[in-house]
This record gives C-alpha cells, sequence and structure tokens, in this order.
C-alpha cells in the first residue's frame, strides 16, 4: 500500500465561481470563467474579456502611496500601526484622502468590471446562483496588480451576501497526504507564533486564541528559527497562526519572528511542506503587507492562507481575528467567516479607512476550505461561546519579554502642530524651504498629470511643437497612388463592379462597395510589377473573393511576395465596430493589420505596431500581430538584410536597435490606453509624405517609371466622403486620408532604420519627476534671489522678468529635445516653476516684517 494519498474533494451545496485571467491591466485580459457545485467538475465555461486599463493601474498605486502614508512607523519594516501613528495633515486630511483616492479606485474598478465584453460573464454568473447559496469566488491570476485590486467591491459579491472572494494561482496540485495524517485527538492543533512586537499588542491575538472551543494551542514567543522548524516537523497541525511584524519586497514576504531576526518562508520550505502533508490546513499571518507570504506558500500548495493585503493598524488585526474565529468556530464556512469579520470592520473606517478591504483569502483551487467542526474531527461543540473547552499548551521562550498594551486614543493636536509649523517655517534655513517646496509641488503635479485637463495641455503644446519643426523635405522612397473620386466614377462608366458580397463575421454575405475593382487592380499590379517595386502596400480593405471571372488576379494575390494587404481586428473599446477580414486569396504572411488609436481629443499621436494575440476571438480571421505599416517596412528592408521583429516584452528589435514601446509603467505619456505595443509616431516635418499620383495616370502609363522601381508604393483611398481619415498634430484641422497615415508610419521605421532618424520617446516617470522638480528648484531660487529687495514693486517687476525668461528657456529646451527625439514635458514643469516661485514669494513677503524690525 502506498504511504501517502490523495486529499479527497467531497462536492457541496454551494457554488464556486473561478475567473481565470490572462494577461494584465496594460495590455487587457482574457478571462475564463468556470461555474459548478463546490468540490465539483465545473458545469459552465465561458470566454470572455476585459478591455486594458492602465488608468485602474494608477488608481490602485496612487490609493497604495496614501494609504501607506498614513503610517510613520519609524520601524524599518512594514508593521501593525498604532492609531496614533496616523499622521493626519494639519487635519483629518490625510484620511479624507485616502477615503477618496479609494472610492475613485472603485468607482474605475466597477466602470472597468462593466464592459460589453465582461459583462456577459456578469450575467452568467448571476444567471447560475442563487443569493440563497454559499459561493466561493476564486480569482486566478499571478499578476500582482491584479491580485492587490479589491475584489470584494465587485457589484456581484456586494449584492450576493453569501459570497466571498479568494485569490488563487492558475498552477494547483492536490494535496498529498500522508496515511497517519490524521489526528485522532478531537481538537483542533494550532501552532502560533508570536513574533518581534514592538510598539504592538499581540497579547489581544493570544487571548483570541485561548479561547477557541476545542483547541489545543501552542504559543511560540519571539522564537528562533531552529524551533519553529522543530515544532513543523515533530507535531501535526491543523492551523498555522503569525501575528508580529511583517513585509513584503517584490515578490518575497518577511516574518520579524524576533527583534533580531527575519526570515522568509522559503528558509522554513521543509518544515511547511512536511506540515501540510500531516494536515496542515491553514495558515493566518494576522501582520501587514502579506501578499509575498501568500506567494511562497502557494508554492508549497497549503490549502488555505488568510493574510493582510496591505499595512494593517493593531486594533484593525485584533478585531478581525476575534469576529472570524468567533464566526469560524461558531459554524460558519471559513469564506462567510472572513465576510463576516471584514464587515464588521466597516464600523472601524471613519478611524481607519478601507479596514475591511484588507483581509483576503488565498485558496489552493484544488483544495477545499474545511469547516472548524472537520477539523475538530467530529467533536460537537458544547456552546457557541469561545472560551469553553480549550486546552492550551503554553512554551515562552527565554528571554522573551511582553509588550506593554498601548492605547488605541488618539490625542487631538492640532491647535499645538499648527503653532509648531508657523515656528518652523519662520526658522527654516532658505535651502531646505526650497527642497521641501520644489519636491512637493513636483510630486503633486506628477499626481495630477492623468487628469482631462493636464492631459489636454500637455498635448496642445506637444501639437504646437511638431508644427513648429522645421522641414525635412518628402520621403523618396515613397510613391501614393491615389483612388480618387474620379477614378471612382470612371470604374463605374467602363461598367466594373464595385459592389461584392462581404465575408466578414459581422456583415456575412452583405453587400459592400470598394473603390477599387478586380478589374482595375488586376491592371494596377501588372503595371507595377513590370517596374519592379520593392513593396506594394494595398491599404484598401477586400474582405470578399475574387471575380471568378478574373483567375489571373486570384493567381496574382496568391503569388505576388512583394504585395501586401490590410485587414481590421476587433475593437474591445467599442464593439459596435466591426473587424474587417483579410483578402481570402493572400496568405497571413502578407498581411497587416490597420488599427490605429487616436487619443481622446480625437488625435493620431501614435503608432500602433503590434497587438496581443490572446485579444483575438476565436472567429477572427484577423489574426496578424504586425500592423500593415510594420508588414511593408519589413518586406522593404528585407533586401537590405534588416528585419523587424518583436522582442517578448512586445518592444521592436529594427536590426541591431531596439525600439522601447510606450507603457503606463514605465513612462509618463498621459494618455496610453492600448491593447498592444506603440510608439509615438513622429510625423515627417513636410507639405507632402510622398509623391502623388493617380490610379488614372498609373493604368494610363502617364508617370516616368523611376517613381516605382525600387519603391514602396501604397495604394489608398483619398475620394470625398471616406470613412478612412484622421487627425493628425501637424496638421490637427485637416482631415487626413488613412493611407497618407500610414506612409508616415512606414517613412518613420525607414527613417530610423536607414537614416538614423529619431524614433520619439517620453521620460519614464522617476525621469519626469525629476525634470519637473528640476525647474520647481529652478522658481524657488529665482524667488530668492529677489529676498534682498525691500521695495515691494521691484520685487514684484523683477520675478515677473525672471521668469518670462525662464518660461521661454523652458520651451526652447524643451522644443530643442524634441528635435532630438525626446519628448520632454512642458506645462508640468511650468506650473513648478510658477507655484513654487509664488511660494517662496508669499514666504519673503512674510518674513518681511520681521526682517525690518530686526534691522531698525
Amino acid at each position: 500500500m502506498s504511504s501517502k494519498q490523495q486529499a479527497i474533494i467531497v462536492p457541496t451545496d454551494g457554488k464556486l465561481v473561478v475567473l481565470k485571467f490572462n494577461g494584465n491591466l496594460q495590455q487587457g485580459l482574457q478571462v475564463m470563467l468556470e461555474i459548478g457545485r463546490d468540490g465539483a467538475r465545473p458545469s459552465t465555461e465561458l470566454v470572455g474579456a476585459l478591455p486594458p486599463n492602465p488608468e485602474l493601474a494608477q488608481h490602485l498605486w496612487a490609493w497604495q502611496q496614501i494609504y501607506r502614508s498614513l503610517s510613520s512607523d519609524t520601524l524599518s519594516v512594514n508593521s501593525r500601526i498604532q492609531p496614533q501613528k496616523i499622521v493626519y495633515g494639519g487635519s483629518v486630511n490625510r484620511l479624507n484622502d485616502c477615503r477618496r483616492s479609494a472610492l475613485q479606485l472603485q468607482q474605475q474598478m466597477t466602470h472597468w468590471l462593466e464592459s460589453s465584453s465582461f459583462l456577459r460573464l456578469d450575467r452568467r454568473v448571476r444567471e447560475a446562483v442563487s443569493k440563497n447559496e454559499s459561493i466561493r469566488v476564486l480569482i486566478r491570476t499571478e499578476d500582482p496588480q491584479l491580485r492587490r485590486l479589491p475584489w470584494h467591491l465587485w457589484d456581484f459579491i456586494a449584492r450576493y451576501s453569501k459570497s466571498e472572494t479568494g485569490l488563487s494561482s492558475t498552477v494547483s496540485e492536490q494535496v498529498e497526504l500522508e496515511l497517519q495524517a490524521a489526528l485522532n485527538c478531537p481538537k483542533v492543533k494550532v501552532l502560533a507564533i508570536l513574533g518581534n512586537s514592538l510598539n504592538i499588542n499581540v497579547q489581544a491575538d493570544s487571548q483570541f486564541l485561548q479561547a477557541l472551543p476545542n483547541a489545543e494551542v501552542t504559543f511560540l514567543v519571539e522564537p528562533s528559527r531552529q524551533q519553529i522548524d522543530e515544532q513543523l516537523w515533530q507535531q501535526k497541525w491543523h492551523i498555522l497562526f503569525f501575528a508580529g511584524h511583517s513585509a513584503t519586497d517584490g515578490d518575497r514576504g518577511f516574518i520579524y519572528i524576533n527583534p533580531h531576526e527575519k526570515i522568509t518562508l522559503a528558509e522554513l520550505k521543509y518544515g511547511l511542506k512536511r506540515a501540510i502533508a500531516q494536515g496542515l490546513q491553514i495558515a493566518i499571518f494576522n501582520s501587514c503587507d502579506g501578499l509575498g507570504l501568500a506567494q511562497a506558500l502557494e508554492a508549497l500548495h497549503i490549502p488555505q492562507m488568510i493574510v493582510m493585503r496591505e499595512p494593517v493598524p493593531d486594533s484593525v488585526a485584533q478585531e478581525f481575528l476575534k469576529h472570524f474565529l468567533s464566526a469560524y468556530s461558531g459554524g460558519k464556512s471559513l469564506y462567510l467567516s472572513v465576510r463576516e469579520a471584514k464587515e464588521r470592520l466597516h464600523s472601524m473606517e471613519d478611524r481607519f479607512p478601507c479596514a475591511s478591504w484588507l483581509p483576503t483569502i488565498v485558496q489552493n483551487s484544488a483544495a477545499m476550505p474545511p469547516s472548524y467542526q472537520e477539523l475538530v474531527n467530529g467533536v460537537t461543540q458544547n456552546s457557541s461561546q469561545l472560551g469553553e473547552d480549550a486546552h492550551l499548551n503554553i512554551h515562552e521562550i527565554p528571554g522573551s519579554t511582553t509588550t506593554p498594551r498601548v492605547t488605541d486614543a488618539i490625542g487631538d493636536r492640532q491647535g499645538q502642530l499648527a503653532l509648531n509649523l508657523q515656528r518652523l517655517l519662520h526658522r527654516m534655513r532658505p535651502g531646505w524651504l526650497a527642497i521641501l517646496v520644489s519636491l512637493a509641488i513636483a510630486i503633486g503635479l506628477i499626481g495630477i498629470r492623468p487628469l482631462e485637463l493636464m492631459q489636454s495641455w500637455e498635448l496642445n503644446v506637444y501639437d504646437l511643437m511638431m508644427q513648429q519643426r522645421p522641414d525635412e523635405g518628402a520621403d523618396s522612397r515613397l510613391l501614393i497612388v491615389e483612388v480618387t473620386d474620379a477614378d471612382i466614377e470612371a470604374q463605374k462608366q467602363k461598367g466594373e463592379s464595385l459592389h461584392r458580397k462581404s465575408l466578414s463575421k459581422q456583415s456575412l454575405n452583405r453587400d459592400v462597395e470598394t473603390s477599387l475593382s478586380d478589374r482595375s487592380l488586376e491592371r494596377l499590379l501588372s503595371v507595377l510589377e513590370q517596374h519592379q517595386p520593392r513593396a506594394i502596400g494595398l491599404d484598401i480593405y477586400r474582405d470578399f473573393t475574387v471575380d471568378a471571372r478574373l483567375p489571373e488576379l486570384a493567381a496574382r494575390l496568391r503569388a505576388t511576395p512583394e504585395l501586401i494587404t490590410v485587414c481590421k481586428a476587433e475593437d474591445f473599446d467599442d464593439p459596435n465596430i466591426p473587424s474587417i477580414n483579410p483578402p481570402p486569396e493572400v496568405p497571413l504572411n502578407r498581411i497587416g493589420f490597420s488599427d490605429l488609436k487616436e487619443d481622446s481629443d480625437g488625435i493620431l499621436r501614435r503608432h500602433l505596431l503590434g497587438m496581443v494575440p490572446l485579444l483575438r476571438t476565436p472567429d477572427s480571421r484577423c489574426n496578424v500581430d504586425r500592423a500593415f505599416g510594420v508588414a511593408v517596412a519589413a518586406r522593404y528592408l528585407q533586401q537590405q538584410n534588416i528585419k523587424i521583429q518583436f522582442t517578448a516584452s512586445g518592444d521592436l528589435r529594427l536590426g541591431d536597435r531596439v525600439i522601447k514601446v510606450l507603457q503606463s509603467n514605465r513612462s509618463a505619456y498621459p494618455l496610453l490606453e492600448s491593447s498592444g505595443s506603440e510608439i509615438l509616431l513622429n510625423y515627417r516635418s513636410t507639405a507632402e509624405i510622398a509623391t502623388h499620383v493617380t490610379l488614372g495616370q498609373i493604368l494610363n502609363n502617364q508617370i516616368n517609371p523611376q517613381y516605382i522601381s525600387g519603391k514602396i508604393v501604397l495604394v489608398g483611398v483619398t475620394a470625398q466622403g471616406g470613412e478612412d481619415v484622421w487627425f493628425i498634430p501637424t496638421k490637427p484641422h485637416v482631415a487626413m486620408p488613412g493611407v497618407i497615415v500610414q506612409a508616415h508610419a512606414i517613412s518613420q521605421l525607414l527613417s530610423a532604420a536607414l537614416d538614423g532618424r529619431s524614433i520619439l520617446t517620453v521620460l519614464p516617470l522617476r525621469q519626469a519627476l525629476g525634470w519637473v522638480w528640476t525647474w520647481a528648484m529652478v522658481g524657488c531660487l529665482l524667488a530668492f534671489w529677489q529676498r534682498q529687495r525691500r521695495n515691494m514693486r521691484r520685487v514684484l517687476l523683477h520675478l515677473a522678468a525672471s521668469m518670462t525668461v525662464a518660461t521661454i528657456s523652458l520651451y526652447g529646451l524643451c522644443f530643442f529635445s524634441l528635435l532630438r527625439g525626446k519628448w520632454l514635458p512642458f506645462v508640468s514643469p511650468l506650473l513648478a516653476l510658477i507655484l513654487s516661485s509664488t511660494v517662496v514669494a508669499i514666504y519673503l513677503i512674510y518674513r518681511l516684517p520681521t526682517r525690518s524690525t530686526s534691522s531698525s
């Protein structure tokens, strides 16, 4: 007989809802939904999607920063914070800021979950479950941002009172238990580790554990690593509990087991694996920032964990533990016990914002959460009151001390703080004041850059600079063949059919009108091939088959390697915009998507290079990963042994050069909302991007063959009333045909590869902060430069003149940098310059009477 057995999952009366996410907030997510009886195979499986939402990531980050700033703990680690450690910005401003940030995060997340591509999953869940049954909702993802989102704010969770969320890895494994793992003692075996408790009160945790019914609790107070390891190896446990200081650094979690020692759970790996194999079911870390700890335990496939997602106030940790243990030992399921305990924390949120957000279940999806009675091994509780039948086995570590109780009261010191602030400002050295003021202003301006007004100002200045660049001349490597109104009319007069049956899913078998008939296309390709262009880009949709009477055109489309055609992918931001199939005769390796992404003000400033394949639906025929412009440029550069390909991170490799794409987590671009790889489109500064000829001129052999030989020939529609038009920063009031925009995009890639022309880049967030801070410091220095003057009018005049010179200098630097390929923010540093000089000027005016008195 085998010495090990697998844990058996028994179906229950509740439901299990699993949402498995593939992707991230920057590029979008594919969502797999599974619904079924808890413990049984799913009876419903659906696939949906969530669109990219980098703003949600920004709101999450902003809330975390504000929430974590509430703690002024002087320890070098995150800790359970005391109420008196909360810093108030003169009053309760910091608490209100936290509440406002939490509300903004909730609103952004709610709007995201109401996306049409996710709503059908939401509706299916509500149809499949009842409000009267227990519902476990597992969020399965490896993405750290998704794991830190407050999923309990999903409207479904709020409306279904018997539901609760848990996090789970995308990889799960059933726990193998040793045959001897069953505990014959009718008690819940708890190993409680009370770690470093400096400035926190873990004695309350101890009292709640001691009051557990039918429990045998072993306490290790500030133990060594060896003592913990021995207990994990030598005894069998149901519950592992830790209270004390903990922290997460990157993806690693630490616990501070005594005043001199911190360890990762990886250092207890083998002891924990032994404990899990012998029946350890639940790990509770009633300490700060526990998601890193959970990640380490997930790798060991522990069945259940309860952690705090962020730093947790001492009183909140105690209240949660009290209510959770009461509900769990009283007969409620683990998930509903956590939900009840979280709801009880709402009453504390006037003092501790977002307290109910903190407790988090992390679940091995292959395991079932046990009830307390199952842990007791069938022993019936005689009383629902905590404290009965508790059996204690307390081990005190020699030399340990008991942490004194600290009060939760927060003294009202607003008057004293205001007085101290007034004295500090009066005595502060000018240099320190300049540093503090400029840094505060810089951080504040970087924080509000995502606001619509700031975005609009910054982009308007960017457009102005793009229009003021010197002329670069046309790109001689390109020829644009325009299909004009006259060309369309000429085709109709010749009896050439422009109406065909569409093959696209949204318009299947419907009549569609094209701008270029099959016969004219056949003649065009025949003329072009005679003069041997390097690449032919057909920027006209052909989601229909070639006329059966023109087999030579079908053969030409299949066999012309220079020909690149287009299709259109799905638009998840607007499901009403249909996808368009590629020409059925052209192989996929000669097709590029034509999708472009304009900013919210309707201006096209970015070049979408590639898109994430996971965002395609199974029915998509436009299943290509590169843009039309990239495909055409790649064909042209192929003859010069320059390859274009994407790196694993989505950046574009152009020969030996790697072009970094825009990403919200490493750039300061204000309007980044995309489902793929993008760069700024560095439009060529010229009246005309390339030589233009009409379709009629080509068909009638009225052009110089040198315009075609060895060139890129782009064919597109410029007729009036066409839908493929865009507004660009260099000509923001002129509707530009799509083929012209594609010409700029192709020219940008060719010029970067062959001419060394710059690809426009933006500052990373840290450098953007440094840039804004520099100009805030300049403003401070300009104001301090006037401090020796006694005449207020002269002070203001000189300051205004200095600010004018500084503003002109700032604009000049930004414009020169743009010419060199780096877009520097202008509005944010300008505001920093003005605000910092104004603050310092007010400070000097405030000090001026005192200086006059002392010198008299």
